[in-house]
């Protein structure tokens, strides 16, 4: 049977969605995905005012209150096969990391 990429899920502390980059888990840094997020969370709290943080949480509001997430992927959902470009101009296939081992996927939604 081939191998097939399952969306799962990391909960940090403060919860929240980090929304293309595609990793193997052979490309580990060795900090837990939660933690991870916590960092970047903490990290983003201490540089932007708290005035614009009210803002962008009254926007997240607006849109889980929309339904919006209702079409979202979930965890235990099943991927079709994809290729998708990389930061490095590279197309990435999700068969031939998946013939390497787990795959970890996440959208990062770019810098503002």
């Amino acid at each position: 049977m081939p191998a097939t990429l399952q969306i799962r899920a990391a909960r940090s502390g403060t919860g929240g969605i980090l929304a293309p980059d595609i990793h193997s888990a052979a490309g580990s840094t060795g900090m837990s995905l939660a933690r991870k997020l916590d960092a970047i969370r903490e990290a983003g709290a201490k540089r932007v005012p708290e005035d614009k943080r009210a803002v962008m949480g009254a926007a997240q509001k607006a849109l889980r209150d929309s339904g919006i997430e209702s079409g979202f992927i979930k965890v235990g959902d099943r991927l079709p096969d994809f290729a998708l470009g990389n930061a490095r101009g590279q197309v990435v296939r999700s068969a031939d990391l998946l013939d390497r081992g787990a795959v970890v996927l996440t959208v990062f939604r770019g810098h503002w």
